[in-house]
C-alpha cells in the first residue's frame, strides 16, 4: 500500500519548492496545500515546529524542510550510491540553503540603501563563492552533466531550484556549466511540464 503525502506549505516556491519537484520527478502523488498568510496562525500550532514547510506522510505531521528533503531522496533514490556522495549531495543542500538565506534577508530588507548594499555583495561575492565551489563538485563528483553521480540527485534539483529563483541580473552572471545544467534540468520530461504547469506566485 502506498503511502499518502500531504505537503504544508505557503503559496510559493520558497523552500517548499524543492520538495515539489522531487515528487515531481519521482511521479510520486501527492497533495500539495498552499497554506495562505491570512491562514498561517491558525494552522501554525498543528505544524511540528511552527514552520513550515511540513510533510504529512499518512496522516503525521513531520518538520525540517532539510530533514523532509533528505527522507523523500532517500525514497526516491535521488540520494547518491553510497555514503560519501550522499555526504556531497548534503552539502550542495546546505550550500543552496547558506545562498538562500542571505538572499531572503536582502529581499525582505526594508531600508532601500541596505538592500542594494546587500544585492551588492550577493553578485559580488556570495554568489561568485556559491558557483566556484558548484564548479569544484561537478568536475570532481559529477558525470554526464549531473552534480554529484551519472543521474539526477536532490543535489542537482537544489541548485535548479535557487537558481531559477535568482532575478535576472544575478542569473548574467552564471557560468557556462551551471547555465548548461539548468537547460538539462529543465528540458527533463517531468520537471519541463511542472514549470509550465505549475501557479504563478509573488515568490
Amino acid at each position: 500500500m502506498s503511502q499518502k503525502y500531504v505537503l504544508h506549505y505557503f503559496n510559493g516556491r520558497g523552500r517548499g519548492e524543492l520538495i515539489r519537484l522531487m515528487f515531481v520527478i519521482s511521479k510520486t502523488k501527492y497533495e500539495d496545500h498552499r497554506v495562505e498568510f491570512k491562514d498561517w496562525p491558525a494552522f501554525k500550532s498543528k505544524t511540528p515546529n511552527g514552520t513550515l514547510p511540513c510533510l504529512e506522510i499518512d496522516d503525521k505531521l513531520y518538520g525540517q524542510s532539510l530533514a523532509l528533503v533528505r527522507f523523500l531522496a532517500k525514497e526516491f533514490s535521488l540520494y547518491g550510491t553510497d555514503n560519501v556522495s550522499q555526504m556531497v549531495v548534503d552539502e550542495c543542500m546546505y550550500n543552496v540553503t547558506d545562498l538562500r538565506k542571505v538572499l531572503i534577508d536582502a529581499v525582505f530588507e526594508q531600508d532601500e540603501a541596505k538592500k542594494a548594499e546587500q544585492l551588492k555583495k550577493i553578485k559580488e561575492d556570495a554568489l561568485p563563492q556559491f558557483m566556484k565551489r558548484t564548479e569544484e563538485i561537478f568536475k570532481s563528483y559529477g558525470s554526464g552533466g549531473f552534480l554529484v553521480g551519472s543521474k539526477c540527485t536532490a543535489a542537482d534539483l537544489a541548485l535548479f531550484d535557487i537558481v531559477d529563483g535568482l532575478d535576472s541580473k544575478m542569473k548574467d552572471g552564471l557560468t557556462k556549466k551551471i547555465k548548461e545544467h539548468m537547460a538539462m534540468i529543465g528540458a527533463i520530461k517531468e520537471i519541463k511540464q511542472w514549470l509550465e504547469e505549475r501557479p504563478k506566485t509573488e515568490f
